[in-house]
């Protein structure tokens, strides 16, 4: 059916007029959801007709520091020109960004009304970026107030599965090289720094944090059906091995929905597994059985959610088999 632009807006429409277009239909909307645009590549980008499509922007400030410094880098800290950039960026550039944007709207699709407005969001000194919604800055300032703040959006190293002791580490070499701007050697020294601290851990701040949400079923002792995660296994071999050692009596099972944690362990155990669970606390009786696997947890933990900065800085990659740890002293204080 034809709907007039009237009776839309007695309906609560209120359109942008565009060229040549006509509404056939408007059906009843029940306070349905509405979604955003999602793509497979987990890069939260989509383009259409050469535009693209996404509620936000990053701006690099080189351009900006360079027109009112006459050179591409200065200190932040410094009040005047952390209050210059400020200014201008909320005075002058947003200005002319949101003039631009409203002139090439008006223009594209035949309007007077200029519905597309940008306003800043934050001012970072320093980040790093690897692609819409994956990005870790040193925040000056946020929404109009002055702080000194480190933000992290998904990325890896702020998993919720990871150890807060293991966050605090890595959020601290991040940090470092993101301010300081490390060189490779200054970051290697920085990885081994952080495996010796690592291998001294208690277990218990080294181990995985899950939610044991979704049981797999054993379909025997110590065998998981096909499909079973590695935090899957660790609970059942751990529910298993309690009841064989005849344990269950002192260490409580973990069930469905409950909080766990979990570690890799070397598998010339004589269970043969690679994986074990644990609720509150470690079972003492496990240090005669297993040896954690340091450098697989530190690969998994450590290494991995480093992965894509160590890309983007060309660094070495670190290899943990290569430096030897004796427990609570490193082969280097030898």
């Amino acid at each position: 059916m034809n709907i007039s632009k009237e009776q839309l807006k007695e309906l609560g429409f209120d359109l942008i007029p565009v060229k040549d277009v006509e509404i056939k239909m408007v059906e009843p909307f029940n306070d349905q959801y509405v979604y955003d645009i999602e793509v497979n590549d987990n890069s939260h980008m989509f383009c259409a007709n050469n535009i693209l499509l996404h509620n936000s922007i990053y701006v690099r400030m080189e351009a900006i520091i360079e027109h009112l410094f006459g050179k591409s880098r200065v200190d932040w800290n410094i009040k005047e020109n952390f209050e210059k950039i400020k200014n201008y960026v909320d005075n002058v550039f947003q200005n002319q960004l949101n003039s631009y944007c409203a002139d090439f709207i008006c223009k594209k699709f035949y309007t007077d009304q200029r519905r597309i407005e940008f306003k800043r969001e934050k001012l970072s000194a320093q980040g790093e970026y690897f692609a819409k919604k994956r990005y870790i800055v040193h925040v000056y300032n946020d929404e109009g107030l002055d702080v000194n703040k480190w933000g992290y959006t998904g990325v890896d190293i702020k998993k919720n599965e990871l150890p807060d002791t293991v966050k605090e580490l890595l959020e601290d070499c991040v940090k470092g090289l993101i301010e300081f701007d490390w060189n490779n050697e200054k970051f290697q020294a920085k990885l081994k720094e952080i495996y010796d601290i690592f291998c001294n851990m208690s277990i218990k701040d080294l181990a995985y944090i899950k939610n044991y949400n979704t049981p797999k079923n054993s379909t025997g002792f110590l065998i998981m059906e096909k499909g079973a995660g590695a935090h899957a296994k660790a609970v059942e071999f751990y529910n298993q091995i309690i009841k064989e050692l005849k344990l269950n009596y002192k260490y409580e099972e973990i069930k469905g929905g409950e909080r766990f944690h979990y570690v890799y362990i070397k598998t010339n155990n004589k269970y043969g597994i690679e994986v074990i669970g644990f609720k509150d606390r470690w079972p003492e009786e496990f240090n005669q059985l297993f040896e954690i696997d340091y450098i697989k947890m530190f690969e998994k933990e450590v290494l991995s959610p480093l992965k894509t900065i160590i890309s983007n800085h060309n660094y070495s990659n670190f290899n943990p088999s290569n430096i030897a740890i004796v427990k609570n002293k490193s082969l280097f204080d030898i």
